[in-house]
């Protein structure tokens, strides 16, 4: 983690290339107002069956400066 601060409240991934991610979840025990993932400064990245509960946002997944994002149910 970068500072004091995650911005995500499951997943940060921060300058990378190429990622997969399947079946990912993410309980909150309290309201969280974050998005469950951030990614920033990615490319290439897919993910499959992510779940999130307790995150209260628009978006469950944020992105900065990214490209290439392929977001997946099954």
């Amino acid at each position: 983690m970068y500072g004091r601060y995650n911005p995500a409240g499951g997943l940060y991934i921060r300058h990378a290339d190429n990622i997969l991610v399947e079946n990912f979840q993410v309980r909150q025990r309290n309201l969280d107002y974050r998005p469950a993932v951030v990614l920033d400064d990615v490319t290439d990245f897919r993910m499959r069956g992510l779940k999130a509960t307790g995150t209260e946002v628009d978006k469950l997944v944020q992105t900065i400066d990214s490209k290439n994002i392929k977001l997946m149910d099954n």
